[in-house]
């Protein structure tokens, strides 16, 4: 199995585990990145990378580690805020329109779904 962190590339042994993986990873990283997600035989894993490569350790080739920049990260952070906000500002009026005629569960839905965008945001 191969680990790749941009040009540098490490060869792991048949009898590695996700422990060692991780471990690995966390050795390789460099200061002032933020790990972002793994790349593992061409599929983008985001999430839960840990409990994929339990279920697919044995058929694993290659692991690619993607690390963004403190600056890659807030400008990822801040587009994807502002890109909610834009969708979620309109919503505002129709929801609140269709609260004075007659709440629906659909309206109760989208209320919810703002709520949870805007916890997503303070966190």
């Amino acid at each position: 199995m191969e680990l790749i962190y941009q040009e540098h590339s490490f060869q792991l042994n048949k009898q590695t585990n996700v422990e060692i993986i991780i471990e690995k990873i966390h050795e390789i990283l460099e200061d002032g990145v933020f790990f972002s997600h793994l790349i593992i035989d061409g599929k983008e894993v985001y999430e839960d990378f840990e409990i994929y490569l339990l279920d697919h350790l044995t058929q694993i080739k290659q692991i690619k580690v993607i690390t963004k920049t403190v600056g890659e990260f807030i400008n990822e952070l801040l587009l994807t805020a502002e890109g909610y906000l834009d969708r979620a500002i309109p919503e505002v009026s129709l929801l609140s329109n269709e609260f004075y005629q007659n709440s629906s569960t659909e309206g109760w839905n989208k209320f919810s779904q703002m709520l949870e965008g805007i916890q997503w945001l303070n966190q």
